[in-house]
């Protein structure tokens, strides 16, 4: 038999055996690990979230990243979740904000601390915190996206406070990085609480400045402005020590590469207010999938966005309270209108 005729031979065995066997049979995607039914047995959960009057309320939540705040009407946002940590969303990656504390007793990043109710109501995001570093004392963060500018505004205020106790913060980290669909939760490789945590490297294009009245972090994505309501000191920090809060606030670096660091002085009963700005006239356009989606639609290039100049410190408490108010009335902050969907309640 020649070598044609052995492969031809071959191949009608192959297609007895398929039809033989129902090779046009479908089979079901949960033998394959795929989709599986929605019975009682496999869609129960426990209940991660409770309702408190007008709040989602959690007790020490593992979740990062996972609530977003929205301000004016504009596609920026900022991400916290139930630990106090936040990362900037210009579109794009905007940076991280990571806030501390150091005393007599030692130092702790508080998304560390070992007790934090978080409480999650429109526009808002409100975080208790207990740890020994702060003896008896709790320490309140209200936080807030600017509803007429881009950025973020803290309320930080204590009770029974220790002597000698410092807010340390840390800001860095803006590159501009989208994701697939502009950080949306699922739709990462990861899960976006480790997709959003900083990384030195993000830091590289980055450009700090620091002097007594704030600092100024910026990159060719967009600049960020920090001041505090309160005397501070302000400096630039070695990005590759974001998680050594005992090595980073005395860390030093060159201009470039670097993280910019705040650091005041709390008392009990003193409200702090810690502020982000952007100030840049960059705009981000659509993403390269929604682009296709509305090509051939009437439109033009972004145009560039005018953004108020920084805000003066003693105008700080009175634009946070302006930010409380607007989220309470505004549509978008109201509804927290997005294509992010919260994690399960």
């Amino acid at each position: 038999m020649t070598p044609t005729h052995r492969g031809a031979g071959l191949l009608l065995a192959l297609c007895a055996s398929f039809f033989a066997t129902g090779g046009f049979a479908q089979t079901a995607p949960s033998s394959l690990g795929g989709p599986t039914p929605n019975l009682a047995g496999s869609i129960e959960r426990p209940i991660r979230y409770r309702p408190e009057g007008g709040d989602f309320v959690i007790e020490n939540g593992a979740e990062t990243f996972n609530r977003p705040l929205y301000g004016g009407d504009t596609a920026f946002r900022v991400d916290g979740g139930d630990r106090p940590e936040f990362v900037l969303y210009l579109p794009g990656r905007g940076g991280n904000l990571r806030l501390g504390v150091a005393g007599p007793s030692g130092a702790l990043w508080l998304h560390a601390a070992q007790w934090i109710v978080t409480r999650y109501r429109p526009g808002e995001l409100i975080h208790e915190i207990r740890d020994p570093l702060l003896g008896k004392g709790v320490l309140r963060i209200e936080a807030l996206a600017y509803a007429v500018t881009e950025g973020l505004t803290l309320r930080i205020e204590g009770s029974e406070l220790p002597p000698g106790l410092e807010l340390i913060w840390a800001f860095g980290g803006i590159t501009g990085q989208r994701g697939v669909r502009d950080g949306d939760i699922g739709t990462e490789k990861i899960p976006i609480s480790e997709w959003f945590q900083f990384r030195s490297a993000f830091a590289e294009t980055n450009r700090v400045l620091a002097d007594t009245e704030g600092f100024q972090v910026s990159a060719p994505q967009a600049v960020i402005v920090g001041a505090s309501s309160a005397p501070a000191r302000f400096a630039k920090g070695d990005a590759a020590k974001w998680d050594d809060i005992g090595r980073l606030p005395a860390s030093a670096a060159s201009d470039q590469g670097g993280v910019a660091i705040g650091r005041a002085m709390l008392e009990s009963n003193a409200p702090l207010i810690v502020s982000l700005q952007r100030v840049d006239p960059n705009a981000a356009g659509d993403l390269a999938d929604y682009t296709a989606v509305s090509a051939g639609r009437a439109g033009g290039p972004v145009a560039p966005i005018i953004r108020p100049p920084a805000f003066a410190r003693d105008a700080l408490a009175a634009r946070f309270e302006e930010a409380r108010r607007l989220s309470r009335w505004c549509p978008r902050t109201a509804s927290g209108r997005s294509s992010r969907r919260p994690r399960s309640i």
